[in-house]
């Protein structure tokens, strides 16, 4: 079973058929495959030489027979619907471009045909021409969570185990990153914990087109941008803190060149604090696909204003400063229950009153659930006016206020994701639905 949803497409005899799952209707170029198909299986028999290059390709497929490495060259050089093989800039999308030419395209078939064998290689091929755009996928490596099953989270993005995101120059080059901040003495993670990320969110992608000039400028989305929100989502599953490590593109396996080429990483963290690994069960799992869903339905403001709090409350959980979480976790409630205040309104009996009548169903839940959110304002104000922060009582510890209270704020995250929208808090605090 394959790890990606591959592409689901037709082989056309016609030069004019359209793909399945394909956009629009585009021209569909032609290989020999059986000429191909029979070029390197000579060049199977006679063997396959791999010399080094100090270039990015790291290393040079040959046949060991110059005569059938002439005539794979003389091939791909005669067919002339491989022009987006012409030395053109191979698209990554948003991440750039790499040139790539028809005597790179002649090492990948004799390494891929080394690999799969000559018929699918050349089946390959033609698919990839086939298509009118790129098969690829985005990769977020996030540390602090651990996955051991493959998650659907929407119809595009999935949780997986790292170990599962397959091997490419840009994953080799985000190990390496991982394994030398490791080394670093100043950035030594504590009690040997690994640097190295244990999930990561995956998302299907279409580059289109293939290929783009030099000094083109246009703007592509930023696919990464959906998995950094998800991330954050993530934060109210358990007592996790999920944090994006760093992130890349590849192309599917299959894909022409694939296997020589790499974008390399992007937004990489230097992994300088120790994260509590939360272990994902497969509860944890269900509830983030639902939470994740729920997100991506918000209005974009809301979206945003949600965002901000998980941020915050991450933040708070990662904290081993008292003060530090008291002030964190203020701020990411203050941004769900006081999001539509001004600078000058009274906030201190909102901030209560609201909490209280969002979460509760009883007058006795909501005045136990006052008294916490008193609680956690006083601090949150003591940590910011004084540096100090102490315990409301003798009877209940800092550290289990706070954990009290960011289980207060995740389960009001979680009631304006179900509820789909920001209450009408005029309404809920006046005994209606909101």
């Amino acid at each position: 079973m394959s790890l990606f949803y591959g592409s689901s497409v037709i082989l056309p005899s016609n030069r004019m058929r359209r793909p399945v799952n394909s956009w629009s209707w585009h021209e569909v170029f032609h290989v020999d495959k059986d000429v191909l198909t029979d070029v390197l299986q000579r060049a199977l028999e006679a063997g396959i030489t791999t010399e080094p290059t100090p270039s990015h390709l790291g290393s040079r497929p040959a046949c060991r027979d110059e005569s059938i490495q002439r005539q794979l060259t003389q091939f791909l050089s005669g067919t002339g619907d491989l022009t987006c093989f012409d030395r053109t800039m191979f698209s990554f999308g948003f991440w750039g471009a790499v040139r790539i030419s028809r005597e790179v395209l002649a090492m990948h078939l004799l390494h891929r045909a080394s690999k799969v064998g000559p018929n699918q290689t050349a089946a390959e091929l033609q698919r990839f021409l086939d298509l009118d755009h790129t098969p690829a996928y985005a990769v977020l490596a996030v540390r602090g969570i651990e996955t051991t099953q493959e998650t659907d989270i929407t119809d595009d993005i999935r949780l997986i185990p790292y170990d599962a995101v397959p091997q490419s120059l840009s994953k080799d080059m985000a190990d390496s990153i991982a394994a030398a901040s490791e080394q670093a003495p100043f950035m030594a993670p504590q009690r040997g914990e690994s640097l190295r990320p244990k999930a990561a969110l995956v998302k299907q992608i279409r580059i289109s087109p293939k290929t783009c000039d030099a000094t083109d400028d246009r703007v592509s989305p930023d696919e990464m941008s959906m998995l950094r929100q998800v991330c954050s989502v993530l934060t109210l599953v358990g007592r996790s803190t999920p944090m994006a490590f760093c992130s890349w593109v590849d192309i599917e396996e299959w894909v022409p060149c694939r296997d020589l080429l790499s974008c390399g990483v992007g937004g990489t963290l230097v992994a300088t604090e120790s994260l509590p690994l939360h272990k994902m069960t497969d509860d944890d799992c269900s509830d983030a696909s639902m939470l994740s869903k729920q997100f991506l339905r918000l209005e974009h403001r809301d979206q945003e204003t949600l965002l901000t709090s998980l941020d915050r409350l991450n933040r708070s959980k990662r904290r081993f400063n008292a003060i530090d979480k008291a002030i964190d976790l203020g701020i990411a409630m203050e941004i769900l229950l006081l999001h539509d205040r001004s600078k000058h309104d009274q906030i201190a009996f909102p901030f209560r009153l609201r909490g209280a009548w969002l979460l509760a169903k009883s007058a006795k839940e909501r005045i136990k659930i006052e008294r916490t959110l008193n609680s956690i304002y006083d601090c949150r104000c003591q940590a910011v006016h004084s540096g100090k922060c102490e315990a409301p009582t003798r009877e209940e510890s800092l550290p289990r206020l706070f954990e009290r209270g960011q289980d207060l704020c995740a389960e009001v995250a979680r009631c304006i994701l179900r509820r789909g929208v920001f209450p009408d808090w005029h309404k809920l605090v006046l005994g209606g639905e909101g």
